[in-house]
């Protein structure tokens, strides 16, 4: 990525670990960005996207799980 360089995502991933916080990372080489380019890029990403959504949001959450 040429606005974010990989360096910056180790020491990210470092970070989450020393904290033992939860995360999930994908590498697309050779890519901008934007993500644009490479045969099924998008529709990987945002497949990887929504399948994480899915796991994570319940389908009908109750009003008070969002109160403190």
């Amino acid at each position: 990525d040429d606005n974010c360089h990989y360096q910056n995502c180790e020491v990210l991933v470092n970070a989450l670990v020393l904290r033992n916080k939860p995360f999930s990372q994908f590498a697309y080489p050779n890519r901008s960005h934007a993500i644009a380019e490479g045969e099924n890029t998008k529709r990987h990403l945002h497949a990887t996207l929504t399948d994480y959504l899915r796991e994570h949001l319940p389908a009908n959450p109750r009003p008070s799980a969002f109160l403190p």
